[in-house]
């Protein structure tokens, strides 16, 4: 499996948590993630497969993961 972040065409933007009793303002950033996927239930060609997800500079490739299968594609494992 391989996976790849880019960097976001804008600039980044701030999330402010003083409110919930954080630190401060944390950026975000939209990145983009390549997983290449194999179904050999479906055919027998690997194929890539990609995301667009909203991330926070606390973030790891991890939580892009978690966040994908979580909430755009229950069907990918890791």
């Amino acid at each position: 499996m391989s996976t790849t972040a880019t960097e976001p065409a804008e600039g980044p933007s701030k999330v402010d948590l003083g409110e919930q009793g954080g630190a401060g303002e944390i950026e975000s950033f939209e990145v983009t993630l390549k997983v290449r996927r194999y179904l050999p239930e479906t055919t027998e060609d690997s194929y890539w497969d990609e995301w667009r997800v909203t991330m926070y500079g606390t973030d790891r490739v991890l939580d892009a993961l978690h966040k994908v299968k979580w909430e755009l594609d229950g069907t990918l494992s890791f």
